[in-house]
């Protein structure tokens, strides 16, 4: 039975702090959505960041098909154009064909959290990626750590 999605971003955080919400929060999995699993702060690119998440009991995926594209992120750079970001990155999300269900069912009844950079979960792909994920049935409600 579908439960809550979970999603933080790391800007502004400490590695220690990220890594404390999500063990308050007991997340089982945490499932980078970023198109490319690379940061500047060193602790959140994909090598450290799944070998501290599992030194902490939490299996890292990461999932490049449901993060939002180069361009598509650097026209919303250009533009600050949310609305057509989002119903874009919306009708990326339609074209995935049973990608989502195939990335989310393996994970049923555990606690997954969507990983991006953003701060701000209602300026990020994420946001719209738990909307969806709530409208094909896989999550009942999106909780921002």
């Amino acid at each position: 039975m579908p439960g809550s999605i979970y999603t933080i971003g790391y800007e502004g955080k400490t590695f220690s702090s990220f890594l404390a919400n999500l063990k308050a929060s007991q997340i089982d999995i945490l499932l980078d959505v970023r198109f490319t699993p690379w940061s500047h702060k060193a602790d959140f690119s994909r090598k450290r960041l799944e070998a501290a998440l599992l030194a902490n009991g939490i299996h890292y995926v990461h999932a490049p098909q449901l993060g939002s594209a180069p361009a598509l992120r650097k026209q919303l750079r250009e533009t600050d154009d949310w609305n057509s970001f989002a119903s874009s990155y919306r009708e990326h999300l339609l074209g995935l064909n049973g990608q989502i269900e195939a990335a989310f069912l393996p994970f049923q009844g555990q606690r997954v959290c969507l990983l991006c950079m953003e701060k701000d979960s209602k300026r990020c792909h994420r946001s719209l990626l738990a909307e969806c994920l709530e409208q094909v049935g896989l999550a009942t409600s999106a909780v921002n750590l």
